[in-house]
C-alpha cells in the first residue's frame, strides 16, 4: 500500500499537467486564424475556421489550388491540431478596377 501512496501524487500531477497543456477547440481556432492572417497571400482570403475535437474545418473561397493547399498546410502545422477538413472552394480571380466605367465620353 505504501508504494501506491507514493505514486498517487505523481499521477495526480501528471493529470493536471496534461489538462493544463491541452488546448481547447476555441484556442485552436484562434491560433489557426492568427496563422492564416499572418500569411501574406492567405490573409486576404475569406476563410472561416471551425474546430471540433481538435479537428479544424476550413470553409471559404481561395483563388487557386496553391492557396487552397497553403491554407490547409498552415492549419495542419498549427500546434495542437489533429486533423484538417478542407472545404475551401476555388473561385474566380477578382480583377482590379480603376474606378472608371467603360464606355465613351459624354
Amino acid at each position: 500500500m505504501k508504494p501506491l501512496r507514493l505514486w498517487l501524487p505523481v499521477l495526480a500531477c501528471a493529470v493536471v499537467l496534461v489538462a493544463a497543456c491541452a488546448r481547447s477547440d476555441a484556442d485552436l481556432t484562434t491560433n489557426v486564424k492568427a496563422q492564416l492572417a499572418a500569411d501574406e497571400v492567405i490573409k486576404a482570403r475569406p476563410i472561416d475556421v471551425e474546430t471540433k475535437d481538435r479537428v479544424v474545418t476550413l470553409t471559404g473561397q481561395v483563388q487557386n489550388g496553391m492557396e487552397r493547399l497553403r491554407a490547409a498546410e498552415i492549419a495542419r502545422a498549427t500546434h495542437g491540431v489533429d486533423g484538417v477538413i478542407d472545404r475551401l472552394t476555388i473561385g474566380p480571380q477578382s480583377v482590379p478596377t480603376s474606378g472608371s466605367t467603360s464606355g465613351g465620353s459624354r
